[in-house]
Formats: C-alpha cells, sequence, structure tokens
C-alpha cells in the first residue's frame, strides 16, 4: 500500500477468522480515492469457475464453486460463507457432484440463495435458507449453460436472471430465463455471445446491464426487453469472463478484468453510469484476473473481489481478496425544502446547488426512512415539482447529486404536503357522500388554504338543506338560521365577510344526531363581497352529502 504524506485519519478493520485476529488498515483517504484494497484472510478457498453473492438475511458472502482436477472445473459442488465477524468458514454440502460453472444469487424477497449448474447435460437449480440446500424441481426445463452462465436477482420486478447458451463465442444465440422460486419462464429475445460475458444489476435505473462476450456494445434489460447501446466508450473490448457488479454508494455498475483476444490482460476499473462507460482512475488495483467473484458487500459498503486466475502468476488458481471503494463522488445537497400547502396541486421541493453535479434525483416516502425512499424524478435544475403527491398527505423528500462518475449520498429529509384551495367540507372527516346509521352523531367540518389569493376581501357561505325541504345557513354569530328559501337567495347570510385566509378543519355542526334522511351541506366563497350569494359570479363551491339510515 502506497504511504500518503498528508495527514490522515486511518480505519481499522477486524476480522475474525479461524486462526486467530487478522487487522488490516486502511486510510480513509485512499478510499475517497476510488481504489482497491487487498485483504489478508485465512482460509479462503481456492475454487474454479465459481461465483458468489451476498446473503442479507445472515450478513455474509456466499461463494460457491469446484476443484480444478485440470482442464476445467470438476468434483463435488463446494460452499463458503464469509463475514467480517467470522471471517472464511466451510458452508455446508451441495449435491452436485462434477460438472460446469456455478452461479450464484441472493433472492432478498424470499430470503434464500439460488444456484444454477449443470450437470450431464441436465441443468440443476439449488436454494439455500440457512445453512442447508435443496435441490429444486421445475416443469420448464431453461438454458443448458455448462460454461459462462450469468444470474443476477432483479430486484425491481423479483425475479431472478439466467442469461447462458449452449455454446461460446461473439455470435452464438443466447436465452434469458427467469426464475420466481417455483418455475423458469424464457423472456423474448437475448444478446448474442451473452454467455461468458459480465452482467449485474443497475439498482438505480432498474435495469440488467450485460457486457457479451469480446464486447463492442452493452444491454440492458428491463425484465422484458433487451436494448442494445452503442457507447462512446466500451471497457476494454474484446476480453470475456470479467466480471461486473453494482457500486450502490455511486450507484454505478463496476467492471474489472477479463480474458482478451490478444494482447496484455486488463487491469482497468470501468463505471457504467446508465449512458457510458468511464474508466476510473485507480493508483491500485488486482493483478490481470478473470473468471472471479465479485459482488456488492453492505457491511463494508465496498465492492469484494475473490480468486479468479490470470497469467500473471502463471495461471495458478487464486484465493486472494480484493476490496473496491468509492467514496461518494459528489457532496450532499444541502437546503433541502419541500412546500407545505403552499399549492394545491404538487409539493414544490428545492436545494441549494452542488459543484461538479449536472443532474439531481429526487426521492420520496411516507416514512422518514431512506431504506423506503423511492426515486420520484430527475432534475437538471435545483428544484423539482411533486405533481402526483395526493392532497394533505405529508411525504419525506431527500436528493442526491449526480454527475457522470457517480452520485451523492442521501440529503436530509424535509416533509412537505399539498393543499387544495378549498374550499373543503367534510361530514365525519370524509368528503363527497356518507351514511351513517341512527343515532350516530355527524360532525360538518369546514377547511380553506388561501394559497395566492390570500387578502382577497369576499363572502364566505355555509348553506345546508334537508330532503324533507327545509334550507338552513349558519350567520356571523356564527348559529344555524332556518331559511324561507322560494328561489330568492338574499334570504341567507353570510357567516363571515373580509379577507380570505387560510382555516384550518373547524367543525360548524358537531356531534349532531340528523333524524334519518338525506341531508346537503355547502361551503362557498364568492366575489365580489357585497353579502349577496352570487351563483353566476366567481364562486368556489364544494359540498358533503350525509345519508342517515
Amino acid at each position: 500500500m502506497q504511504t500518503r504524506s498528508i495527514s490522515n485519519e486511518w480505519r481499522k478493520i477486524t476480522s475474525i477468522v479461524a486462526s486467530g485476529m487478522v487487522i488490516f488498515w486502511v486510510p480513509v483517504a485512499a478510499l475517497a480515492e476510488a481504489n482497491w484494497t487487498q485483504l489478508a484472510t485465512a482460509n479462503s478457498p481456492t475454487n474454479v469457475h465459481h461465483d458468489a453473492t451476498y446473503d442479507s438475511a445472515n450478513q455474509r458472502i456466499v461463494l460457491c464453486g469446484r476443484r480444478d482436477t485440470g482442464g476445467g472445473p470438476q468434483g463435488q459442488a463446494e460452499c463458503y460463507f464469509f463475514s467480517l465477524a467470522g471471517g472464511w468458514q466451510a458452508g455446508p454440502a451441495i449435491n452436485s457432484p462434477g460438472g460446469s460453472d456455478i452461479e450464484v444469487a441472493y433472492d432478498p424477497n424470499r430470503a434464500v440463495t439460488v444456484l444454477y449448474t449443470v450437470t450431464n447435460t441436465v441443468p440443476l437449480v439449488f436454494e439455500l435458507v440457512g445453512n442447508v440446500w435443496t435441490q429444486r424441481s421445475f416443469a420448464t426445463t431453461p438454458v443448458v449453460c455448462g460454461d459462462g452462465a450469468l444470474m443476477r436477482y432483479d430486484s425491481l420486478r423479483q425475479r431472478t436472471v439466467l442469461v447462458g447458451a449452449t455454446n461460446l463465442g461473439a455470435t452464438a444465440n443466447s436465452e434469458t430465463w427467469l426464475w420466481d422460486g417455483t418455475n423458469w419462464t424464457q423472456a423474448a429475445g437475448s444478446p448474442p455471445g451473452a454467455a461468458g460475458g459480465s452482467m449485474t444489476f443497475d439498482e438505480a435505473r432498474g435495469v440488467m446491464v450485460l457486457l457479451p462476450y469480446y464486447a463492442t456494445n452493452t444491454w440492458t434489460f428491463d425484465g422484458t426487453t433487451w436494448t442494445s447501446h452503442q457507447t462512446t466508450h466500451v471497457p476494454t473490448s474484446a476480453v470475456w469472463v470479467a466480471k461486473m457488479a453494482y457500486d450502490a454508494v455511486n450507484e454505478l455498475a463496476i467492471e474489472f478484468g477479463g480474458e482478451p483476444a490478444s494482447g496484455p490482460y486488463p487491469t482497468n476499473t470501468w463505471a457504467w453510469n446508465g449512458s457510458d462507460w468511464q474508466m476510473l482512475a485507480t493508483t491500485n488495483y488486482p493483478p490481470d484476473t478473470l473468471d472471479m467473484a465479485m459482488l456488492w458487500f453492505p457491511p463494508m459498503n465496498s465492492i469484494v473481489m475473490h480468486g479468479g486466475w490470470g497469467p500473471g502468476d502463471g495461471w495458478a488458481w487464486r484465493n486472494s481478496v480484493w476490496v473496491f471503494s468509492n467514496a461518494p463522488a459528489l457532496s450532499t445537497p444541502e437546503g433541502v425544502t419541500a412546500s407545505d400547502g403552499a399549492y394545491d396541486d404538487k409539493v414544490a421541493v428545492a436545494w441549494r446547488s452542488v459543484d461538479g453535479a449536472t443532474g439531481y434525483r429526487v426521492y420520496r416516502s411516507e416514512s422518514n426512512d431512506t431504506a423506503l425512499a423511492g426515486v420520484l424524478g430527475a432534475s437538471a435544475t435545483t428544484n423539482y415539482d411533486d405533481t402526483s403527491a395526493t392532497d394533505r398527505t405529508r411525504y419525506y423528500y431527500w436528493v442526491k447529486a449526480t454527475n457522470a462518475t457517480g452520485v451523492s449520498g442521501f440529503s436530509v429529509s424535509d416533509s412537505g404536503y399539498a393543499m387544495p384551495i378549498g374550499p373543503i367540507i367534510e361530514a365525519n372527516g370524509v368528503a363527497g357522500e356518507i351514511t351513517v346509521n341512527y343515532p350516530d352523531t355527524v360532525t360538518i367540518t369546514v377547511e380553506m388554504n388561501a394559497s395566492t389569493y390570500a387578502g382577497v376581501d369576499v363572502d364566505w357561505w355555509v348553506v345546508a338543506f334537508d330532503h324533507s325541504g327545509e334550507w338552513y345557513y349558519l350567520d356571523s354569530a356564527p348559529q344555524w338560521q332556518k331559511a324561507l328559501f322560494s328561489g330568492d337567495l338574499t334570504v341567507f347570510q353570510p357567516v363571515y365577510q373580509g379577507a380570505l385566509f387560510d382555516l384550518s378543519s373547524t367543525p360548524v355542526l358537531s356531534g349532531f344526531i340528523l333524524p334519518r334522511g338525506t341531508y346537503n351541506f355547502w361551503f362557498a366563497i364568492d366575489y365580489p363581497m357585497d353579502g349577496v350569494l352570487n351563483l353566476d359570479g366567481p364562486i368556489l363551491c364544494a359540498n358533503v352529502t350525509v345519508v342517515v339510515q
């Protein structure tokens, strides 16, 4: 590890392993530079054609592979676990003797690790729950891919996605299959040469990202359709058996390694931002490596890469562990504000600009918890209008800054809500119509959001009608008065005359027992302020119907 001359804080990471305690120190400054760091771990397994995934229920890496008996993967499938607390430990047996590559993916919706392999040209599926592997049966047989299969979990559609082919090659026909825990379903179409490529699920954009065998283009899968992208940059084109993993800090797909068609083996680290690839400037990186296992490891907030092989050490299978840490590319947005009832049709969200940002993502949840926050939309400016907000629902909003190299962390949240201008009138908290059983009580409330019309002088009216033919109005006392109405609106008096202002929910009839029948209540605001109910002039009106049965 390169020594820095500047003063840095150091971070201690401790791992308990079978042979004792292993301590490795990582300088915080190095992590901020998007770098690889080799970890000293005891009892690291040596497997071939292996794969790994993160079991979030047990906070551990699940790594599965086979031994190399010469010329490829042979022998019993093996399982190992890795955690920060326990280091490497042998896992339970898998009943899959001899055969092919192993692919694993964790399904957090069902809390199981899914394993795909092929034995004697028969595709097999095993699932790990706790410490027990169980072979699963299925009615529909997926692709038979003994070498170069790719499998990752689509968290948006809650399906495990398998891509493979019966043979390798840049033009080989591949197939895409979806596992729901019970059966396989084939998706329409699949990128040529997918087997032997690299793939990961892009959580931020909700698509699978795939680089095929000797790729010159990039493919994305939205759960139904594969789309080809001819990008400006391609990660060290003409490689295969590289690996890709999703960096949840910067919301980027990270690619490393692979075997080229010719020339030196690549040691560059590439990032996919949804539209193009960018090579990251890393001063420390693993040796030329292919066919390794690579995954996002939340306990370290980093990508972990295990094993593989390459020409640098005479093609010996490795058991080294490397960590790729990529600190947020941008500062966190500050000054996030969300409007509180200022608009009837939206919540206006605003924030201060972030140096280096080219855009921003806005997140929303009804709970003040980023784990439950969903992407609401994107903005190229420092404001966003949430026009999908339901009236009078309070929401929490967060913002992340973005650019070509990644995203920032979550901002501090602010809550906001949309408020209809009104007037609003409700019976027992319900607008429109309500049915009650006699002798249940009825409470009528009125509410007003003045919005941009605050201060305008208007007449305020509250009027009621029962279907026996009686009319009532609320006078300025305020008291309910019977009106001898025969078509002359002057019999009604306003409850208030004056400036339009915000009125919180206020009872105008509280806990009253109405006789059986049907009743209509109106709350109206009209202009100009002249004491006359102008039905043919500028008027805002709302009503509620109460049926007493």
